[in-house]
């Protein structure tokens, strides 16, 4: 798709050349030779309506020696034959039919375009001189019928089809809007790690014919294998305009997890909470402990783990798509000490080192599984001598008081706990 920009400056880039804004035609249609005796042989010349073609010039060239054989001069205004464009066809008898030959555009002397046909060759006198040809890639024969020629299309160049003499040839669109390129997400990462994203390019103006690079060494129009980020994209036409688009590859985020415990405060009653993000749920959630480990299947978050011991508990964390897993620690502290046996204050409450009861603390610095807390009062009294067992009986059991001297004993009592 042949597609022009007349940019601030004033000049246009076209076929590699930079041309002044006054100049803004090409060739669009050529035909040299058919069967029989040669008919209607010429060159079409097609622009932005309202340019004037006086000083322009078609010269032909010889392309088995390199030199100009003849030159047209052009006259004309090209007319409005649909979004500001049109095409004016000039007869030239006598075009030679090729192995290879060609035709040269100019303005005022300033070649614009250079193309042949059958091959390409390189100029060796007049205005093209040292210029090498572009090779249309089309040709006629003696076998081309009478009324057909060689067309620039959007495709390029194509025929011999049916002639469209002082016609926008029929596959040409000129009048072109700008390059547009929108990117789309076509698919996301299955994990925050891994690398399924896809994205695709449609591309609307400039001249079809789009190459495709993008940041990552992708060539098509369709970008896939990427994973999380953002890539760029640049697009240019078949005229050599350029374009950027950028667009991101999302996906889930890596899984994550906090814990929160409770103290184990008795027989097994400590519990660990996990806040999970990331990933895909539902979740799998394998937690060691005492070198065994239970892995609970399908659960969501927040996830909860009741009737733990104290200690550390080791946890590792899938989602639904075996992304990698999440792992942590957590720990439930204990609440009371293990080994002093069932401690009961007053017959209900349970009492854990240094929780405080009324006008008593449990102290466990000397208790073990046989022999009972010492219950101290948050005093400097303390509890100097115990007698509890004798060996034919329990008569003259008692426990002394240490404190300082003057000390108002009054209000305090004694309770014993333990196994009995």
């Amino acid at each position: 798709m042949k597609k022009f920009y007349k940019n601030l400056a004033g000049v246009l880039f076209f076929f590699g050349l930079v041309v002044s804004s006054n100049a803004q035609v090409f060739i669009s249609e050529i035909h040299y030779d058919n069967s029989g005796g040669d008919v209607g042989e010429g060159v079409e010349i097609s622009g932005i309506s309202g340019t004037d073609l006086l000083n322009f010039q078609i010269v032909n060239y010889n392309g088995s020696n390199g030199t100009s054989y003849g030159t047209t001069n052009l006259t004309g205004i090209i007319p409005d034959e649909g979004n500001g464009y049109g095409a004016i066809f000039f007869p030239i008898s006598g075009l030679q039919n090729g192995g290879p030959d060609g035709v040269v555009l100019a303005d005022n002397g300033v070649v614009l375009e250079f193309l042949s046909y059958e091959g390409d060759f390189t100029a060796t006198n007049g205005i093209a001189l040292g210029l090498t040809s572009t090779d249309i890639g089309v040709s006629e024969s003696s076998s081309t019928a009478v009324g057909e020629s060689l067309q620039l299309t959007d495709a390029g160049w194509v025929g011999p089809i049916t002639s469209s003499y002082d016609q926008i040839n029929p596959g040409l669109t000129l009048g072109a809007t700008a390059l547009e390129i929108l990117v789309t997400l076509d698919a996301e990462t299955v994990c925050n790690d891994s690398d399924e994203g896809s994205l695709t390019a449609t591309v609307t103006g400039g001249t079809p014919g789009y190459t495709y690079t993008w940041s990552n060494g992708a060539t098509a129009a369709t970008a896939t294998g990427l994973a999380l980020g953002t890539y760029t994209l640049t697009v240019t036409d078949n005229d050599g305009t350029t374009g950027t688009a950028s667009a991101t590859v999302t996906g889930p985020a890596a899984i994550a997890a906090t814990a929160t415990s409770t103290e184990n405060t008795g027989a097994a009653n400590g519990s660990i909470t996990l806040d999970i993000t990331g990933g895909t749920s539902p979740y799998d959630v394998t937690v060691t402990f005492d070198g065994v480990s239970t892995t609970y299947n399908n659960e969501s978050s927040p996830f909860e783990l009741q009737n733990l011991a104290d200690g550390t508990y080791s946890v590792s964390i899938t989602d639904a798509n075996n992304c990698t897993p999440a792992t942590l620690a957590a720990e439930v502290l204990d609440g009371c000490l293990a080994d002093a046996g069932d401690l009961v204050y007053t017959g209900s409450a349970e009492l854990c080192e240094g929780e405080t009861v009324g006008d008593f603390t449990a102290d466990y610095s000397a208790a073990d599984e046989n022999q009972p807390a010492i219950i101290l009062p948050p005093t400097n009294t303390q509890i100097s001598e115990i007698r509890i067992d004798q060996p034919s009986n329990d008569d003259d059991e008692f426990f002394e008081l240490y404190t300082a001297p003057g000390t108002d004993l009054t209000g305090l009592s004694y309770i014993v706990i333990g196994d009995g």
